[in-house]
């Protein structure tokens, strides 16, 4: 009875919460860049937060942001970055428009905290630690809620270097310590509440050779998208050379020493619950060039009777113009407005067969391909504490959309911390977390999009390497087009890239097929479980000198399937 009542509570509230936004609907944007007060200079990795929201972003190389879907009226903005002084600054946001702002921050000494966490989960004083240290909150963290906490410490981490993937549930990978291997990936250990975590990047088979080559390949994330912000306390990060000593050679590339949350002593019993929705769009697309269409550089049409792969007139009109369906590029005639057969008046299901209809650019057909993407975040979580006990227990999950059709991606986690004092000098502490995580739709890297074997551009893997290199700009790609309804009666499919007027006929594609195929036929799934915990025994062997036995374990099984 009592998880149906919690379950109908995290349903209203989640309801509650979708209602209102839609009720003050009501937006703009705003559009900016941060520099340094006294050179000048363009700040990249700028923390732009709007306060009492979940909108935010980083600023790029060149100190610019642009936050969207902000509250019409006089917003703050909290602009905050390593070694710099806090701002804020008041914006006034009218319905449908962009605010352009320029904002300059003046430069100011970090100070650290003086406790850090170390090795095996060790508290010290930091200046006790013979090497460079840094600490993040974990209330920092969560202003902005990422997919992955890995990105959240651009910005609030001296000279480190993120990199994210633009794929969804794709790495996130962190540099902290410049370059100091080729041939390693150069990123520094994460250790978990004493558990070391392998941060690699999980790829198809063969997939580094692949990707590190641009060819293709999944990019299934790292174990960093793992950790949900909300259960974390706090972040050390190690940077010195000396950070070896503490974990030896896995240390050489720097330390990101994380604590999740477990509890207070003394502590009353505790419930919190968050619950949060982001949207996100496509926020720049390549110039695509709209004045000509289908065909190699200098080509033109060709007429019915004088196609030499079928010799034959249709509808008895010698005169009608035919488009290059074959070549998978678009310098071909200019796109004039002029009337001409296309590949779907081959059709005899669309109403429009033996038709031609005006030669003309869709400028917004991949804007129009893709989606809104939406993420509804909830997590909750209970704390008690006593004088010789603490514990938490954590649920969390994150539903994600993505902005390519048939996307999806969600993540369930279990977390549970505590600590009980068996006597006065003997401590056990658990740390145990279960998580899953379900991906449908994943959108693929590289050149080659699906069939490596034949070089076809199926758009099943990487759509945009169609759009990007082997796409025509007559096309319409709207949910609405003749290529969103991919499947004709007979079971082929409809799309552009044919073998003339036979090949429109018979279905026969050369190279590229419809993006919808692979989108919504030949798309991948996965799914993965994560067990994660310790368990320690701590025994106080004097005042000043404790020994500790711990067992940890760090187990991942995965399932892949791949639809050609």
């Amino acid at each position: 009875m009592l998880k149906r009542a919690l379950s109908a509570a995290l349903f209203a509230l989640a309801a509650l919460g979708l209602f209102s936004q839609g009720v003050f609907a009501q937006e703009g944007r705003i559009a900016g860049t941060v520099v340094d007060s006294t050179t000048s200079r363009a700040l990249p990795g700028v923390n732009v937060v709007v306060e009492g929201t979940q909108i935010g972003a980083a600023t790029d190389s060149d100190g610019s942001f642009r936050l969207t879907n902000v509250p019409v009226g006089t917003n703050t903005l909290n602009v905050s970055f390593v070694g710099y002084r806090q701002k804020e600054v008041s914006v006034n946001v009218q319905e449908g428009s962009t605010t352009d702002v320029r904002i300059r921050i003046v430069p100011s000494r970090v100070q650290l905290e003086d406790v850090v966490v170390t090795a095996m989960g060790q508290e010290r004083n930091e200046r006790a630690v013979a090497t460079s240290v840094q600490k993040v909150e974990g209330a920092s963290l969560a202003e902005v809620e990422n997919e992955n906490f890995i990105n959240s410490l651009s910005g609030r981490v001296s000279g480190a270097s993120v990199r994210s993937s633009s794929t969804m549930g794709g790495s996130s990978n962190i540099n902290i310590r410049g370059v100091s291997s080729l041939s390693g990936n150069n990123q520094p250990l994460i250790v978990v509440d004493g558990i070391v975590v392998d941060n690699s990047t999980n790829r198809t088979s063969g997939g580094d050779l692949n990707q590190a080559g641009g060819y293709g390949g999944y990019d299934y994330g790292n174990a960093a998208q793992s950790l949900n912000p909300s259960n974390i306390e706090s972040i050390s990060v190690l940077k010195g050379p000396s950070a070896a000593a503490l974990y030896g050679s896995r240390g050489a590339d720097g330390v990101i020493q994380i604590t999740t949350k477990g509890g207070s002593r003394d502590d009353e019993l505790g419930v919190t619950y968050s619950s949060s929705v982001q949207l996100s769009e496509s926020y720049e697309l390549m110039d695509y060039q709209n004045k000509y269409g289908g065909g190699a550089p200098g080509s033109a049409f060709s007429t019915l009777d004088g196609d030499r792969r079928l010799n034959e007139q249709v509808d008895g009109n010698q005169d009608q113009l035919v488009a290059d369906y074959a070549t998978d590029e678009s310098w071909g005639p200019r796109l004039d407005g002029r009337e001409v057969r296309q590949w779907y008046s081959w059709d005899d299901v669309n109403g429009l067969e033996g038709e031609a209809t005006p030669w003309e650019a869709h400028p917004d057909n991949i804007e129009n391909f893709l989606r809104t993407g939406t993420t509804y975040g909830n997590n909750l979580a209970v704390s008690q504490g006593q004088d010789n006990y603490n514990y938490r227990l954590s649920l969390n999950s994150r539903n994600t959309n993505g902005v390519m059709p048939n996307s999806s991606l969600d993540r369930y986690q279990v977390q549970f911390n505590g600590s009980l004092d068996l006597s006065d000098r003997l401590t056990a502490t658990a740390v145990a977390k279960y998580s899953y995580e379900a991906g449908k739709g994943r959108s693929g890297t590289g050149y080659f999009v699906q069939d490596e074997a034949q070089n076809r551009a199926q758009g099943g893997s990487n759509p945009f390497a169609q759009f990007n290199t082997f796409g025509q700009r007559q096309y319409d790609l709207g949910p609405d087009s003749y290529m969103r309804d991919y499947e004709r009666p007979n079971g082929d499919q409809r799309g552009w890239n044919f073998f003339g007027i036979s090949g429109a006929k018979n279905g026969e594609f050369r190279f590229t097929d419809n993006p919808y195929v692979g989108r919504f036929e030949n798309f991948q799934t996965d799914d993965e479980q994560r067990i994660f915990g310790k368990a320690e025994l701590g025994y106080d062997l004097t005042n000043r000198l404790t020994g500790t036995f711990m067992i940890t374990s760090d187990h991942r099984t995965e399932r892949r399937q791949n639809r050609q």
